[in-house]
């Protein structure tokens, strides 16, 4: 048969419908998808002589960048973030010296992860994760009253944020001697923050800046160097449209990434600093429902061009037919 008209007699992928209907449910972005519809095909997608497939398949990078299109360096932060997700499975082996990578379709959609979950789960220790307690904390819970272990203190968000050093917990028990007679004593359980200060102002949205940051080093797989600069472009944004979200903030952050033809493929510190000036753009076209602008461009309409200038007509004068302005008359 010519190209470009499928048959069934030259190859099928057996997939069972409720997967499908819960893949359509969940949220991919675009390089997600492709990754997971290549790993069907490579996995479900392939039989034997004896019509069987497999579930798991040695994929290089080099492999997934053919088959989805998707530039080499981008592979392995998509991956990664579908892992974390539990969408697919990644056992690392070993044939002798040479260690591969068994890559495999997850198909308990019950335990697929929501980016946010992800986002939770990475601020989260290993001993909130698995339940466990620490050595440590039973230690000082030994020192504690019953009263004080079954009342855990409450945090703000913003000392949530805090280091551990800006964040002091007084003792739960004062002795009063001479040395210490006349210090004004600390009430039981009071948090103090060293930033919080009378008098003084935290610089406004720095906490929302810091929280799409997270999101971006998260879910990118990226360290970004630069945080002062980027929060302040983020701040930008931020003081214009103060309703906006870190997710939505993401999502123009995603959008530019994968549509913009002179951002796509750069660096996320890049994408960030010019988004103050492709946000606005970006928010407009989402309300008008095609996804995002920038102008001379409409996703899966090329570039438009630019509309020329008008040329100005110099203008003529007809001796005789009064003063010329020009001072030739």
């Amino acid at each position: 048969m010519p190209e470009g008209i499928p048959q069934l007699e030259d190859g099928f992928t057996r997939i069972a419908n409720e997967i499908l209907e819960a893949i359509a449910r969940t949220p991919l972005s675009d390089y997600e998808s492709r990754c997971v519809h290549f790993l069907w095909r490579k996995t479900y997608g392939w039989q034997n002589p004896n019509g069987q497939s497999k579930k798991v398949d040695v994929i290089s990078h080099t492999q997934w960048a053919e088959g989805t299109d998707i530039p080499r360096w981008h592979i392995d932060r998509v991956l990664t973030r579908l892992a974390k997700r539990k969408i697919i499975t990644k056992q690392e082996i070993y044939r002798g010296a040479r260690r591969v990578i068994l890559w495999g379709f997850q198909k308990r959609y019950k335990e697929w992860l929501s980016p946010k979950q992800v986002t939770l789960q990475s601020q989260l220790s290993p001993n909130q994760v698995t339940g466990e307690v620490s050595p440590k904390e039973v230690t000082d819970k030994a020192e504690l009253s019953p009263k004080q272990v079954t009342s855990p203190i409450q945090l703000s968000s913003i000392q949530r944020r805090a280091s551990p050093k800006q964040v002091t917990i007084s003792s739960p028990k004062q002795v009063i001697t001479k040395d210490n007679k006349d210090t004004p004593t600390k009430d039981k359980g009071v948090v103090s923050t060293s930033p919080i200060k009378t008098g003084t102002k935290s610089k406004p949205y720095q906490v929302e800046a810091g929280i799409f940051l997270d999101l971006v080093e998260e879910r990118e797989d990226t360290k970004i160097i630069n945080r002062g600069k980027a929060i302040k472009a983020i701040r930008a944004i931020l003081s214009k449209y103060p309703e906006t979200t870190p997710e939505k903030l993401y999502e123009c952050f995603g959008w530019l990434r994968d549509n913009d033809s002179f951002l796509h493929n750069k660096e996320p510190p890049a994408i960030i600093s010019f988004m103050p000036d492709k946000f606005p753009a970006w928010l407009a076209g989402k309300l008008q429902g095609i996804g995002g602008v920038r102008y001379g461009h409409q996703p899966g309409k090329g570039v438009r061009p630019k509309p020329q200038q008008e040329r100005r007509r110099p203008i003529k004068y007809i001796k005789g037919a009064g003063e010329d302005p020009r001072g030739q008359g």
